[in-house]
């Protein structure tokens, strides 16, 4: 008969240690920080620290060996996989959906009936293996848009405060509470384009549908059940997200938007802590080293537009960046902490015109020239893109105008107001003639970030 086999603390001890699946999936600092013995947030291609520090960052691991959320740091001081729950503030995320919990309406395929497009049959499909990064231009060091979230935490000097009174607080809720609802409806949301859910949306959009039906649809006494389903798949998402292509990058990034306004706004304010906006924060870089913030101009000369599904892309990442902006206002402001100016956003495109966001394309070629036409003739008028006049102090680490120039490679950016605009403190008449352009094209997602930007005190009114 064999011996039993030994379960004391010392034969354990002594069991030789095999290469299991927790040392494979362990995750790995990048160089910078395991020679300084420094906690690594594993972001790609820049940690949070060396982007800090504007040193450079290199792994030993390809992206795609990773197994485990990057903000999830505990496996790097045991040495132990990760279970997903953290002792500390934020989420415990432990639990996942099970399909025979969901109602049967929710579990019903998203598709095209659900998102009615009369430009569906002629508008690029932009969600399904697109690459972009020759039609886009990303940021020159990507992963320093996230550091505004982080200002608080950073030495002086500070970037510029603004304040958020009751009424910004509330308009801005107001507008936000309508997100989740308008994405079952036949009206998708301002800042997610009909192509993206048309023929059908890529898994993230999807879940993050079936997920908001759930809640809305929902049987009393099951607001438990739709909660946990909620963090599961933002656990997920966040876990995948290295995994995503450009398109797939956005979508995530977009679904995770949308649940964390649906669980603040909709369930309860304590659902969502600091890890759930640094996540965003992580998404967001991730959706933009991947593919890219501005349209890559055409050749001087040249008589090719820019691309539909490329100012889609980018219009649609530029919107969701900016709505994640004033989601983390609104949540800090009611959390009692400090808010910033957006200047490290300043020389983006302010929303595009409503005539862009809803051409077919069959109509884009024709309204891409007019569009350029029109804003060629209001900038020779006299206005051109100026910096910014109040820039912040030198040596500011979140000093992040000059990423995003006004020229690049002997072409102009695309044709319009940049957001900076909006608060510079411009006064002339050819920046009113601008200005007017584009107040007069705006759709209702414009005409929400003009008035986010007067009632947070840094606006037009607030200067004169």
């Amino acid at each position: 008969m064999d011996k039993p086999y030994d379960t004391t603390p010392n034969r354990l001890l002594s069991l030789p240690r095999s290469r299991t699946r927790t040392e494979s999936l362990r995750k790995k600092a990048c160089a910078a920080c395991a020679r300084s013995k420094a906690k690594c947030d594993h972001s790609r291609p820049t940690c949070s620290r060396c982007g800090l520090r504007s040193i450079e960052c290199q792994y030993g691991v390809a992206p795609s060996q990773r197994a485990f959320p990057a903000l999830d740091t505990g496996s790097i001081e045991t040495g132990h996989p990760s279970s997903g729950r953290d002792d500390g503030p934020g989420p415990h995320l432990e639990f996942s959906s099970s399909p025979d919990l969901i109602p049967a309406r929710a579990r019903e395929p998203v598709n095209a009936q659900h998102f009615p497009s009369p430009e569906s049959s002629s508008t690029p499909n932009v969600h399904h293996g697109v690459s972009l990064q020759d039609e886009l231009l990303p940021l020159p060091t990507p992963g320093r848009i996230s550091f505004r979230w982080l200002a608080t935490m950073l030495p002086p000097p500070l970037p510029k405060a603004k304040h958020f009174s009751p009424l910004a607080i509330h308009v801005c809720k107001s507008f936000l509470r309508t997100l989740p609802l308008r994405l079952v409806s036949r009206d998708p949301p301002p800042f997610i384009h009909s192509t993206q859910l048309s023929p059908s949306p890529c898994e993230p959009l999807a879940n993050a549908i079936t997920i908001t039906r759930m809640w809305y649809e929902r049987v009393g006494g099951s607001e438990e059940l739709v909660s946990r389903t909620m963090a599961s798949e933002m656990e997920s998402i966040v876990r995948k997200r290295e995994s995503y292509d450009a398109a797939s990058s956005l979508a995530a990034f977009q679904s995770y938007l949308i649940l964390a306004i649906l669980s603040y706004l909709h369930i309860s304010n304590d659902t969502i802590k600091l890890d759930t906006l640094l996540n965003l924060q992580s998404l967001s870089d991730r959706a933009i080293s991947t593919s890219g913030l501005i349209c890559r101009p055409p050749t001087p000369g040249s008589d090719r537009a820019v691309s539909h599904t490329a100012y889609i892309h980018a219009e649609a990442l530029r919107r969701s960046i900016f709505l994640a902006c004033v989601f983390d206002d609104v949540y800090n402001t009611e959390m009692g902490l400090p808010i910033f100016v957006a200047e490290d956003l300043g020389r983006l495109p302010a929303p595009g015109p409503r005539g862009l966001w809803g051409a077919t394309s069959e109509e884009w070629p024709d309204m891409w020239d007019q569009h350029a036409r029109r804003w060629d003739t209001t900038t020779t008028a006299g206005a051109t893109r100026s910096k910014p006049r109040s820039r912040p102090r030198s040596g500011s680490r979140t000093d992040l105008n000059d990423d995003v120039d006004v020229d690049v490679d002997g072409g102009t950016l695309e044709p319009g107001l940049l957001l900076h605009e909006l608060w510079s403190g411009e006064s002339s008449p050819a920046w009113q003639a601008r200005f007017d352009r584009w107040l007069s094209e705006a759709d209702e997602y414009g005409m929400w970030i003009f008035t986010v930007c007067e009632l947070a005190g840094n606006g037009r009114a607030s200067q004169s």
